[in-house]
């Protein structure tokens, strides 16, 4: 069998730093490359080719947006129906036996015009209906949710099948886009245990507490800045550091510059630290360094990658109680899950968690069982080659009565 897997044109895959999509993407394509189907990968270039990677081929088309200067939402939006179109002309090209799309604008312009001749499967990592963000009247994020949603829909109703990465959001997706159950199926994220693991010999200080993401509003880095004072009234040696890139898609940076003066203004200048993206093959350190690892989203979060990092390498996470979180979360065995954008509650919760050793102990065994259990490749594998045979058959079919 011949698969497609097409990506945004924000980041490569694979990523050299940060990028969720991109790593399940990789995930994905080596599994499948492991069980013998021709696997091709329609990115963007970002450095140079990865190397040590057996039986995929890789078709770059275009420069990764995010490695480019400052660009406005319009470009973004340009870009992306561009490389959606070359992408388009490629599959054809390739004849696959199924297409499968991460990148909403890429695979709206990719089932332009009657049905292809392939199956068509959208992998839905995020879903503009499931957000519930108020952003600002006129702003680009408002306008990126608003056509976002309607293009989901189109897509959710055009697509032979949509893969949700968690319960919570293929319920969303059903109730917004008019679908039918059987067209849309959970298939979780997944992660790497070999890099993501418990490692018992590094002993992390104290008080950190660390928070992974894009800095943008919907993951609700105020709050936890917010939280801090108490924290700190309670833990004096606390200390929060951000690792993620403030400008991301339409988030071009406004959001990480109120963030910083939110925390100068809370005198937080020295236990607040803006560290900016790390190279992935960093990360798993870095969350093994801390204490506690933070996820405060304020909208529906459909499966943080970030949570299961956390919870591979054993320590407890904090995550708020919306969209596919609690899906994840063991309260109090794995971590504590806490009410979105309530700093007061934030600062419960982090006190409780870097002062409870009960809570380290439970997490540092039952967070990678957790992950062993249904979220690594071996636990998708069988879903994932159902979804693409029962695609390609409705395709076949097609071409029979055509």
């Amino acid at each position: 069998m011949r698969v497609c897997l097409i990506s945004s044109n924000l980041h490569s895959v694979p990523s050299p730093s940060y990028g969720a999509v991109e790593f399940q993407m990789m995930a994905h394509a080596q599994g499948l490359a492991e069980a013998g189907l021709d696997v091709h990968v329609i990115t963007v270039a970002d450095g140079d080719a990865p190397a040590g990677v057996r039986g995929i081929t890789f078709h770059r088309i275009g420069r990764a947006f995010e490695t480019g200067e400052a660009r406005s939402v319009r470009s973004l939006l340009t870009s992306q129906v561009a490389f959606g179109t070359r992408a388009r002309r490629l599959i054809e090209h390739l004849r696959p036996d199924v297409a499968h799309w991460h990148a909403r604008y890429p695979c709206l312009i990719g089932l332009r015009g009657s049905a292809p001749g392939w199956g068509t499967i959208y992998h839905a990592h995020n879903w503009k209906a499931a957000e519930e963000m108020s952003y600002p009247a006129w702003s680009a994020r408002r306008l990126a949710a608003t056509v976002g949603a309607a293009v989901d829909r189109r897509i959710a109703r055009r697509c032979d099948l949509v893969l949700a990465v968690s319960e919570f959001l293929r319920e969303k997706i059903i109730q917004s886009a008019g679908v039918a159950g059987d067209r849309v199926r959970s298939l979780t994220n997944v992660v790497d245990t070999e890099r993501f693991r418990p490692r018992p010999e590094v002993e992390a200080p104290a008080g950190r507490i660390l928070f992974v993401g894009r800095v943008a509003a919907e993951k609700g880095l105020d709050t936890l800045i917010e939280a801090m004072p108490a924290v700190l009234a309670r833990v004096p040696e606390a200390e929060l550091a951000i690792v993620g890139p403030a400008r991301d898609g339409t988030e071009r940076g406004g959001y990480r510059a109120r963030c910083q003066g939110l925390a100068a203004k809370l005198g937080l200048a020295e236990r607040v630290r803006f560290e900016g993206p790390v190279p992935n093959d960093q990360l798993p350190a870095r969350i093994a360094e801390s204490r506690v690892l933070a996820v405060p989203s304020v909208w529906g979060e459909p499966c943080g990658v970030v949570v299961l990092e956390g919870l591979a390498c054993g320590i407890p996470v904090v995550g708020s109680r919306v969209g596919g979180i609690p899906e994840l979360i063991r309260d109090g065995e794995t971590g504590i899950l806490c009410e979105a954008g309530d700093p007061a509650a934030w600062a419960r919760a982090l006190v409780a968690a870097l002062r409870d050793d009960g809570l380290r102990t439970s997490s540092r065994t039952r967070g990678p069982e957790t992950i062993a259990a249904s979220h690594t490749w071996r636990r998708v594998r069988e879903p994932l080659l159902e979804a693409y045979a029962l695609v390609a058959s409705a395709a076949k079919a097609r071409r029979k009565r055509s």
